[in-house]
């Protein structure tokens, strides 16, 4: 009986959709989850199994419980929760809804798909449950900080369940992923407010690619195979880093004092630059 794993977030662009290939190429049923199916044409193609799903109403979740449990004989052996949100501008200029619904996305989500799954990775015998997590837990870009704040709580949210599911021989997979080329960036707002007090760097948030930085950026496919690849493992590793900038993001945030790294990553967004003008603006007035 082949292993199983269900994966939200696969829509195409994204990296859920190459997550399933890679698992599918490799012999696993997998169960390809998003919010609209027809995203996932390409992989229905191939007999990849499809399921709409919004991770962020209970009714959805239960509905796709439910089908897997049917189909499946009550049993799931790997819970990947990918589907997430971007979110970046000053904290001053923050759509209140819009910061709601990201930790909905990017947490609360992740909790309630854990609840409802896990009496299937018992089933199992030996489940995983692989969360999605980011350098940026533990870098504190400027104008990521809500972004950053779902990351670090997803990954003590991983530490606690961990311990707690050891009973079950549950092992929970918190992925350290760096920057890969996504849609993710594509799909999130950074349009300043007109009265922002970050006006006079516009041009920093209309240019996305200060966000996605596509050229240093790890194709999808290819994070996909080395994910899954240690995934697979009968022993995983509990953090799992892939992407690119990992290495350096480690090094930096273990070995430099945090004010320093606080500096390095202000600088590479403008702010002394911006702070300069400000000053300069106020000695006119």
């Amino acid at each position: 009986m082949p292993q199983t794993v269900l994966i939200t977030g696969c829509s195409a662009g994204g990296i859920g959709h190459e997550l399933a290939k890679v698992y599918f190429a490799k012999g696993v049923r997998v169960f390809a989850t998003a919010r609209r199916l027809e995203s996932m044409n390409e992989l229905a193609s191939l007999g990849i199994e499809t399921f709409a799903l919004d991770v962020n109403k209970a009714e959805s979740i239960e509905a796709v419980k439910q089908k897997i449990t049917e189909i499946n004989g009550g049993r799931l052996d790997i819970l990947f929760n990918n589907a997430g949100k971007a979110y970046s501008l000053p904290n001053s200029d923050y759509d209140m809804n819009q910061v709601s619904e990201l930790f909905n996305t990017n947490v609360v989500s992740i909790i309630a798909m854990c609840k409802a799954f896990t009496p299937l990775l018992i089933a199992s015998g030996h489940g995983k449950i692989v969360n999605m997590s980011s350098i940026l837990s533990f870098l504190p870009l400027p104008f990521a900080a809500a972004y950053c704040a779902t990351k670090a709580a997803l990954n003590a949210y991983g530490d606690s369940l961990r311990v707690e599911l050891k009973p079950f021989n549950i092992d929970v997979i918190t992925i350290m992923a760096g920057i890969i080329k996504s849609n993710i960036f594509n799909n999130a707002d950074y349009k300043l407010p007109e009265n922002s007090a970050y006006a006079g760097m516009r041009a920093y948030f209309d240019n996305k690619e200060h966000f996605a930085v596509e050229k240093q950026a790890m194709p999808a496919d290819v994070f996909a195979r080395s994910v899954v690849a240690r995934t697979l493992k009968s022993s995983p590793p509990k953090t799992l880093w892939a992407g690119a900038f990992t290495t350096p993001a480690w090094i930096v945030s273990t070995f430099l004092p945090s004010w320093l790294l606080a500096k390095i990553l202000g600088l590479g967004a403008g702010l002394p630059t911006f702070a300069k003008q400000l000053r300069a603006d106020k000695k006119q007035a």
